[in-house]
């Protein structure tokens, strides 16, 4: 028996594209390490991606996405300045 449009749902889909990916409670983008790993296996990839893993979460438990760490780290280490004119 083949579902319809109506049993699926699909039309109403697109309205979920906005969410973060889940896995468990880490945000879907803490895990990129982890594919890394999957195609460099060595002890050095496997920490690395533990690290960041654990990094992730706690920016998490923070209530930073890695974007706005990023910025904070950014703006932290150079301050407010802006360049005055073209780069």
């Amino acid at each position: 028996m083949f579902l319809s449009d109506e049993d699926l749902d699909i039309e109403n889909a697109w309205r979920f594209s906005s969410q973060d990916p889940k896995l468990w409670k880490l945000d879907g983008s803490a895990f990129w390490p982890l594919l890394i790993l999957f195609f460099h296996f060595s002890v050095l990839t496997l920490i690395l991606a533990v690290v960041s893993i654990g990094l992730f979460a706690w920016l998490q438990r923070k209530g930073y996405t890695p974007a706005v760490a990023w910025r904070r780290l950014v703006r932290f280490v150079f301050g407010n300045t802006r360049l005055r004119g073209p780069v």
